[in-house]
């Protein structure tokens, strides 16, 4: 397995970003001679996503992607047009591949985002442009949002060739519930809208569904279903045993954390011995939402709050947990987490919704299903998996196959191959 490579904070200077340079006259004729000139060999990258440092809003996948797509052969150069630093400080430092370079030269929640992404284009001259997405990634705003869609379909009118891996829709996700905005008519029209504009570029997303509203809804020709991916089979065999449950990521409300301890805590009833992990932190557009929780439920002896988890300490983590469990009341796209359960062979009990569905059986994972908000099914489930080594082995050693067959390095050569294709288009 790779090992994940690491960036340092002091030596992540943001370039300079001269909006005022952006000339939109740009001469198209140039940009795709230029392209062409290079499309037989390795390939010159310009991939736009949310990275580390910072934490939530996709950046943790696009540091995983990036590190697979790095160790690809056919890959010359990537140059990463990534959000400036916001993340809290302690987070850990980070050094980048030889072929990686990354300029921090847009920001969320800043309209003018659109011209110095275009700028910092301009000055690179890929072979192609990757966004990697959401439904907030650009931020909180509506507009902000709405205008960050309008950036592919930007890129490719100016003669670029465009791919945007899209993580998520408004036709799968409660944005009343997960509080994002109120869907009146006005909000459902410009969801449409955005998701149109982004239909007119090649698309990968990660689930099937997603590709199927994507034909069906808005028409598009160009949607390319790819895996999530995980880190490979980070374990060479799976533990089982032990009395621990994980829940794992950056929290918010729909992720149903007050279910989960009220279901150990009433397992304990009968079972002492069992205790609950809470390990991550406030999801970025939640902010004090797990320290809210704490204040709740800190108390409580059987309950170990970790805080955020370097990569470093991800490995002993999961091997002294019994089972990662994900009682999710809906979806937003499909799970990192549960990928990353899975790399190191671990049984996962997760809410039963259509997304989790269409991902295991796309991706053949394991889990126990288990209906979103139904406490008592969810304590049955809990109480079957940790009594139950061979069911824990069962599941670990399917997902643990399950990762390694779905390593970054085996999803970058996939996006590898489709970049050759939409080049050659």
């Amino acid at each position: 397995m790779s090992k994940p490579f690491k960036v340092d904070i002091a030596e992540l200077k943001a370039q300079p970003c001269k909006p005022n340079n952006f000339i939109i006259g740009v001469m198209l004729k140039d940009i795709m001679a230029s392209s062409a000139l290079r499309n037989h060999g390795k390939l010159r990258l310009c991939f736009i996503s949310s990275f580390p440092p910072n934490r939530g809003y996709l950046a943790e996948y696009a540091y995983q992607l990036i590190n697979g797509l790095a160790r690809n052969e056919n890959i010359e150069k990537i140059v990463i047009l990534a959000d400036k630093i916001q993340s809290p400080e302690g987070t850990e430092k980070v050094v980048y591949p030889e072929k990686v370079k990354c300029v921090r030269c847009w920001a969320r929640n800043k309209p003018a985002s659109l011209p110095r992404i275009l700028s910092n284009l301009r000055k690179f001259s890929p072979d192609i442009v990757h966004f990697n997405c959401g439904l907030m990634s650009w931020g909180k705003s509506r507009i902000v949002n709405f205008l960050g869609s309008l950036m592919p379909l930007t890129v490719k009118l100016l003669g670029y060739p465009v791919l945007v891996t899209l993580h998520n829709m408004g036709e799968a996700v409660n944005s009343d519930k997960l509080g994002i905005y109120r869907l009146n008519r006005l909000n459902s029209f410009g969801l449409w809208l955005a998701t149109k504009l982004l239909s007119k570029v090649n698309v990968v997303v990660p689930l099937k569904r997603y590709a199927q509203i994507l034909k069906q809804k808005y028409h598009a020709e160009n949607v390319q279903y790819i895996p999530h991916g995980t880190l490979g089979a980070i374990v060479n065999h799976v533990t089982t045993g032990g009395k621990t449950v994980l829940t794992f990521g950056h929290f918010s409300e729909h992720k149903n954390l007050p279910l989960l301890i009220q279901a150990v805590k009433e397992i304990r009833e009968n079972d002492g011995s069992l205790k609950l992990v809470v390990a991550g932190d406030s999801h970025p557009n939640r902010p004090g939402y797990l320290e809210n929780i704490k204040k709740t439920y800190g108390h409580e002896p059987f309950i170990v709050f970790t805080g955020y988890v370097n990569d470093e300490k991800l490995k002993d983590l999961f091997e002294t947990s019994t089972v990662v469990v994900l009682p999710y009341l809906f979806s937003v796209g499909s799970s990192g987490v549960f990928h990353l359960a899975c790399s190191f062979g671990k049984p996962v009990i997760i809410s039963d919704l259509p997304d989790y569905r269409d991902m295991l059986e796309a991706e053949g994972g394991a889990a126990i299903l288990v209906p979103a908000d139904d406490k008592q099914t969810l304590i049955e489930s809990i109480k079957k998996v940790v009594g139950d080594m061979q069911l824990q082995k069962r599941l670990g050693e399917q997902n643990l196959k399950m990762a390694e067959n779905l390593s970054f390095e085996h999803i970058g050569q996939r996006y590898v191959d489709l970049y050759r294709r939409i080049i050659a288009c």
